[in-house]
């Protein structure tokens, strides 16, 4: 299974990756789940 990165969703979605992890926090992104310090999606 492949997982994208915050790095690799900011620049394909064209947003900062502090947005990308904010909208993870708030259950805005399908799939999304923290592993560690590292937010992962599938």
């Amino acid at each position: 299974m492949r997982f994208i990165s915050v790095k690799e969703a900011a620049k394909l979605w064209g947003l900062s990756e502090r947005s990308v992890r904010n909208y993870c926090t708030q259950s805005r992104v399908e799939g999304a789940f923290l592993t560690g310090k590292t937010w992962n999606r599938w």
